[in-house]
């Protein structure tokens, strides 16, 4: 568990103005501000989600998915590697099928504080929350092993603590208080705690976070797996890896939670310097919120340091904010220091013929001495007449044409009994729809394919 300076820096998320937590049991906090609000506590990680039962329930059933689609995939590869006639190809699937094994066993463990096969019932709280729809336990897995095995990427964490440091100078020479957020399995953090400064890393992946916890504090070496997007060599389709045994660092100066960076659960005003490492890009809202977030936990003349990739992925154009653009939006609490563009590799796995080396945005932006936002982002970003459901359902196109699709869909699963045939259900197509024998038969096809294939191949991740 943290010491107690650091425990001082953990508050409600909905409530920040409160002066901390109640930490007087080590299985649940409570809130300050209210009673009645408590947040779990899970291998000395708290829990601090707005919402923290809707998020528990959720990432346990995706938790439980992942672990299912892991398995399945242990499962059939002994099939084919039965069903091959090639010694070849079995001695290559031999191998993946062992690593994979592995990789699964990892994730398992890792993923044990979360008591994933625990089905609690979701009771409705007064705040609604929900996870980000693309953020999965599996897709930045391989950050784990990229920080947490000795030498396997040799250079990159390094590079990352160099690129950061570089950022903080001259303004900030000393042992300062810092917030790494979206820390990931928590290297950057650690590092930075090593050099003596006072830390806190919030991520909300329990994949990453557990794995942060175990190795940052002294962790025995456990095995996992390591995968190339594409092998260099065909008959090296993976690699052990053993992860952990680094030296264990202070309570003193590191402390990690489970959080959501538009509602951080940390007291305003309380942090000399905010890191934001590989994060920009991923995140689903709108920039002006994190300013907001970011701004409120700095305290006057501290710093937000970034470095990472700078792409924003909205659906409207004007979200997809220039870094020019995003310096002017911010303008309300901060003034630009310095700005870099650094190149790095990222996974540069020597198996993987898919090395990356990428350009990072780093700057320092200083928090001015304006007043900190009074007014913080809905932990429920649903659109309004979702939120209120009295308000009326406006009739937008895009409701139409999922009707028709959903509509055709479900009259053909209704038609199958396990006798009919595509060509069954494309007659009873052509009949209702008055369309062709060919665009009938072209439908119904095309839909079980993409049917099929979104099932096999669903990504739990």
């Amino acid at each position: 568990m943290p010491n107690s300076e650091l425990q001082k820096l953990w508050t409600d998320p909905l409530h920040p103005e409160a002066d901390a937590l109640d930490l007087s049991a080590k299985s649940v906090w409570t809130s300050t501000s209210r009673a009645d609000r408590q947040f779990p506590v899970f291998q000395g990680l708290p829990w601090l989600f707005p919402e923290p039962t809707r998020a528990l329930v959720e990432w346990r059933d995706r938790a439980l998915q992942l672990l299912q689609f892991l398995e399945s995939e242990v499962a059939d590869l002994k099939s084919q590697i039965s069903e091959s006639s090639s010694a070849t190809t079995r001695k290559r699937l031999t191998e993946i099928r062992r690593l994979k094994i592995l990789h699964l066993e990892y994730v398992r463990r890792t993923l044990e504080p979360l008591k994933v096969q625990d089905r609690k019932r979701l009771i409705p709280g007064p705040e609604f929350y929900r996870l980000p729809l693309r953020q999965g336990l599996l897709g930045y897995a391989p950050n784990a092993v990229r920080d947490w095995s000795p030498s396997l990427f040799p250079g990159e964490n390094e590079r990352l603590l160099e690129l950061i440091s570089q950022q903080m100078l001259p303004e900030f020479s000393g042992k300062f208080r810092i917030a790494v957020l979206g820390c990931g399995a928590g290297r950057l953090a650690y590092d930075l705690a090593q050099l003596g400064h006072r830390v806190v890393g919030l991520d909300l992946n329990p994949l990453l976070l557990f794995a942060a916890q175990e190795f940052a504090f002294g962790g025995a070496a456990r095995t996992s797996a390591d995968f190339p997007v594409q092998a260099l060599d065909p008959d090296r389709p993976g690699r052990e890896v053993k992860l952990g045994g680094f030296p264990a660092a202070s309570h003193d100066h590191l402390s990690f939670a489970f959080g959501d960076v538009y509602q951080l659960p940390l007291v305003t005003s309380s942090f000399d310097i905010v890191i934001t490492p590989w994060l920009i890009d991923i995140l689903p809202r709108r920039f002006s919120e994190l300013v907001a977030e970011i701004a409120r936990v700095l305290r006057p003349d501290g710093a937000w340091i970034n470095a990472g990739s700078w792409r924003f992925d909205f659906r409207s154009e004007s979200e997809n904010l220039s870094l020019a653009e995003a310096e002017e939006s911010a303008a309300t609490f901060f003034r630009s220091l310095r700005t870099q563009r650094a190149s790095t590799p990222y996974l540069h796995s020597p198996i993987d013929a898919h090395r990356r080396e990428e350009i990072l945005t780093c700057f320092t932006w200083q928090r001015n001495s304006s007043p900190p936002p009074t007014e913080r982002p809905l932990a429920d970003d649903r659109i309004e007449w979702i939120r209120d459901p009295q308000l009326s359902i406006p009739a937008l196109p895009v409701f139409a044409a999922a009707s028709a699709t959903h509509l055709a869909m479900s009259e053909l699963l209704r038609e199958v009994d396990g006798r009919r045939s595509i060509t069954d259900l494309a007659a009873r197509l052509k009949e209702r729809h008055g369309i062709s024998d060919a665009e009938a038969l072209i439908a119904v096809s095309a839909f079980f394919d993409r049917f099929m294939l979104d099932r096999r191949f669903r990504d739990f991740a």
